[in-house]
């Protein structure tokens, strides 16, 4: 998680890219499965039927098991605009963007809290919930929850 102030508004920005790399190492090792299945290993002739199909199981679940990791892991920009009072929280995926535009003087709570982890690293917790949102910030997992009221 990153924050910088920008034309005199606050942003808050996560990129999870551990989670895209995990997600892209789930897709090439399942892919490399399915094409060893599919007859691209050199000994197939050598497996038997079972050990084919289960090979291709596993592998088509680790792939999409990858593209999910890709998908539910967004860039989330929270930008705070205090001279327009706006709230404006921006989710990219691979195929989509979502944005969602609030008024700052609907935000009911907004607080941080500071940590540290199990080697004495600072962490940094945040919350805010309005009238029609809430969000966790956090930058232990790289991911920003943040759910509609």
């Amino acid at each position: 998680m990153k924050s910088w102030e920008e034309h005199g508004s606050l942003v808050i920005q996560e990129t999870p890219a551990i989670v895209w790399f995990l997600g892209g190492f789930f897709i090439v090792i399942g892919a490399l499965f399915v094409y060893g299945a599919l007859g691209g290993f050199h000994n197939v002739s050598e497996m038997a039927a079972w050990e084919r199909v289960l090979a291709f199981i596993f592998g088509s679940v680790g792939a999409v098991a990858g593209l999910w990791l890709l998908w539910g892991s967004p860039i989330t920009t929270v930008r705070i605009d205090r001279q327009r009072g706006e709230l404006i929280i921006t989710r990219r995926r691979l195929w989509s963007s979502q944005q969602k535009t609030d008024s700052i003087a609907d935000v009911q709570e907004f607080f941080v809290t500071e940590d540290s982890d199990s080697e004495g690293d600072p962490i940094m917790f945040g919350r805010f919930r309005s009238r029609t949102f809430a969000a966790w910030l956090t930058n232990i997992s790289g991911l920003m929850i943040w759910c509609w009221l």
